[in-house]
This record gives structure tokens, sequence and C-alpha cells, in this order.
């Protein structure tokens, strides 16, 4: 019988992964939340999204800088609906005033449309490592 101490093997350091399309895919699922949160994990993406936007692959850079631009836009132009909302209230006396609450109501009903297309379309994308093609695009 020997009387050497058993050899010990340590542990492997657990393998780290990384996948690409994992912050693009969360910052989309945070954007897609915001409909329920009322926008927070919106901004919370956005803040995300502007802070990786120069870093990873270019198939991430272009879904962070098409999440960076939907959010800017989203804000552009939901400013400008309230705008026309807030502006329809004192014209709301001689009944000219609700139909810019109508069409403000109706510039956010497309806003969120949009907005939810764009982030379907780009979770989509991301999930099949695709890169956005037009990333500074308006458009879905």
């Amino acid at each position: 019988m020997s009387d050497a101490p058993p050899t010990v093997i340590p542990p492997a350091p657990p393998s780290v992964t990384s996948d690409a399309r994992t912050l693009p895919a969360v910052i989309y699922g945070l954007y897609l939340a915001g409909f329920v949160s009322g926008g927070l994990t919106t901004l919370i993406g956005f803040v995300m999204a502007m802070a990786l936007r120069d870093e990873g692959s270019a198939m991430q850079q272009s879904h962070y800088q098409f999440q960076v631009r939907s959010v800017l836009i989203l804000m552009i132009v939901f400013i400008a609906a309230i705008g026309l909302i807030l502006a329809g209230l004192p014209l709301a006396l001689i009944l000219v005033g609700v139909l810019f609450w109508i069409a403000g109501g109706l510039i956010i009903g497309a806003l969120g449309l949009w907005f939810g297309l764009r982030c379907v379309v780009g979770m989509t994308r991301v999930l099949k490592y695709e890169a956005i093609p037009q990333p500074r695009t308006w458009l879905i």
C-alpha cells in the first residue's frame, strides 16, 4: 500500500460561452416589455444599446444602431404627437381641437405598431444571426 496522499484534481473552471445574439435579444425583449411597463424597460434597453453601440461584432453593432435609432425616432414622434394633442386643448372650445386629439391618438397608435414591428423584425434577425441590412432606415 502506498502512503502517498490521493491526487486531487481541481474542478474545471466553468466554461464561459458568449453568444453574439444574447445582448441584442435582451434589448429587444426590454423594448417589447416597455408596452407593459409604461416605457421603463424601453429606457433601460435604450441605455444598454447606447453603451454597447460601438462594441461587438458588425452584426451586433448593426442591431445596436437599429435599436438606438428606433427609440430616438419613437421619442421624437411621440413628443410631436403629444404636442398635437396639447395644441388641441384650447381649440377644443370650438370643437376643432377634437380633430387634433384624434390625429394625435392615431399617430401614437401607429407609432406603437411601428415600434413593435421593428422590435419583432430585429429579434427575428438577431435570432438568425443576421445583421440589420439598413440600420439607419425609418422603415421596418
